[in-house]
């Protein structure tokens, strides 16, 4: 099943104007002509906090890009912590090791565009070009297993409820492409020694 999530907080901007409504639930459809739009100007970033961990990307929905050419550059990196969201590759065991997590993309006028496929709580949108751009939403796009609970914990014990639910999340994000994957953050290999315990858990 896929979701469109809108993150929970823009932890924090440089050179934008009207940041918060990327918070709000709008359409999923670009149109001619929209109003309320987030700006952002060249050598802008924001950072995202989306409240728990996804399988995924973002889409973004871009109104306008006022350039030269039309077009502008955006780099997204993506990252289970904030100061993941924040190194660059060689810093910190920070890499693009089987799923890419650092890159720069090209973004044009109206457009609806996805990007990236890892795990991530996190994302931070670098505008790399001279240019103004005109945002109207940018969606978490998480991917998770869709099936109903055969159990679950019935007793009193909270923090045991809790760790019931994250396990159950957890193997719902590590499952959904009909594969059981180690973890959703970058590692797409199936590792037989560990298939016992998550065929157990599915």
């Amino acid at each position: 099943m896929q979701q469109l999530i809108l993150p929970k907080k823009i932890v924090k901007q440089e050179k934008v104007q009207n940041g918060k409504v990327l918070l709000k639930r709008r359409t999923k459809q670009i149109l001619l002509f929209e109003k309320d739009m987030t700006i952002v100007e060249n050598g802008g970033y924001i950072i995202f906090d989306y409240g728990k961990e996804m399988c995924g990307g973002i889409k973004l929905f871009i109104q306008g890009v006022k350039s030269k050419n039309g077009t502008a550059k955006i780099r997204v990196r993506f990252g289970e912590s904030l100061s993941e969201t924040c190194v660059d590759i060689g810093e910190k065991n920070a890499t693009n090791d089987h799923s890419v997590r650092d890159s720069v993309y090209t973004i044009t006028s109206l457009s609806a565009i996805n990007i990236g496929e890892t795990g991530f709580r996190f994302v931070r949108i670098d505008f790399c070009s001279k240019a103004i751009i005109q945002i109207k939403s940018i969606y978490a796009v998480n991917h998770i297993l869709s099936m109903p609970l055969l159990y679950g914990y019935k007793g009193n014990d909270k923090i045991v409820k809790e760790i019931f639910n994250v396990a159950k999340r957890t193997v719902d994000l590590c499952s959904f492409s009909g594969y059981i994957w180690d973890g959703v953050k970058r590692d797409r290999l199936i590792w037989a020694g560990d298939l016992y315990p998550e065929i157990l858990s599915l």
